[in-house]
């Protein structure tokens, strides 16, 4: 399905899911949303990622300028990752582990090589 943010981030998404799948056949599935609409307790967000009861990922993106809404995207896909192998943190200082970071900058420089 088509996003609000158009072709390129459309096609920045197949090509996560092309080149960084996650094991055990489990989806990423993303939905955008309209900007300033996404809060944890009172706290404005640019992204979530939730781990749905299938064991499959929800990634949810605010609508705004591309390049952000892009790096907003790797930044959860590398959470959702995170997840599939360490399961869900407990404690909020570990969401940006060093497992974590070590994903994210292997997404982050694959697809500043390749940009879709």
């Amino acid at each position: 399905m088509r996003s609000l943010l158009g072709k390129k981030f459309d096609r920045r998404v197949a090509w996560l899911r092309e080149h960084f799948p996650l094991k055990e056949k489990k989806r990423i599935s993303v939905r955008t949303v309209k900007a300033g609409s996404l809060r944890v307790g009172k706290k404005q967000v640019q992204g979530l990622t939730h781990k749905i009861c299938t064991g499959h990922y929800l990634v949810v993106v605010e609508r705004s300028q591309l390049f952000v809404a892009t790096d907003t995207l790797i930044h959860e896909w590398a959470h959702a990752h995170t997840m599939q192998r360490q399961g869900i943190p407990k404690d909020p200082v570990y969401f940006h582990s060093r497992l974590w970071g070590q994903i994210y900058a292997r997404i982050y420089r694959r697809f500043t090589k390749e940009e879709p």
